[in-house]
């Protein structure tokens, strides 16, 4: 393999690679600089496709031969079609992690000394039910908010039916977390974090 087709599957694959190590360690640590080194790759990898072509063009115009232009061609085009390949996988990454960033969270904690039962997010056009809930455990819910409005927990306790108000604004696209904890005492602790 010439030395330009080489450099060509190089400019390839290290923005695919760079790529998909930054995406999996931003879902693992959810780390807010790594969306700015997700930027910094898709730089990279459309500089590295310039520097993939020229190498392309090059390497097409060095061959010789016609039995060495006609398998140059056919190599050029392959590694060419990859070079392009890294443009939709770097759309559907943004995609994915832009999704990702627009969800809602609630991490719901029991310290309570009561089982909380038929639970449900209701509001931003959602409607999530929360598995019951023991004494002492906790649970994450994450759904994706559809219109404004108010999010509203609703809880039954085998004394009463609770309806707490999580987040007083929620719109489509700007994510968020809620923490709710009900307490010994039967009172509810809300802390919301924004952006996520």
């Amino acid at each position: 393999m010439k030395s330009r087709l080489r450099i060509a599957l190089l400019c390839w694959a290290i923005p695919l690679v760079l790529g998909f190590v930054n995406f999996a360690c931003w879902l693992a640590t959810d780390e807010p600089a790594l969306i700015f080194a997700g930027l910094g790759v898709i730089g990279l990898g459309c500089l590295l496709f310039v520097v993939g072509m020229i190498a392309l063009v090059f390497d097409w115009r060095s061959s010789h031969s016609d039995t060495d232009k006609g398998n140059s061609k056919k190599n050029c085009f392959r590694t060419g079609a990859l070079l392009l390949s890294n443009f939709p996988v770097a759309l559907g990454l943004t995609c994915a992690a832009i999704s990702w960033e627009c969800r809602y969270e609630i991490i719901i904690h029991n310290n309570s000394m009561q089982t909380l039962k038929d639970m449900r997010i209701i509001g931003g056009g959602c409607d999530a039910q929360v598995e019951e809930l023991a004494p002492g455990t906790t649970v994450s819910k994450t759904f994706w908010i559809l219109t404004d409005g108010t999010l509203i927990l609703e809880a039954k306790t085998p004394n009463k039916t609770i309806q707490i108000q999580v987040d007083d604004y929620v719109t489509k696209g700007l994510g968020g977390r809620s923490r709710v904890g009900f307490l010994p005492d039967q009172t509810v602790e809300i802390e919301n974090q924004y952006p996520k």
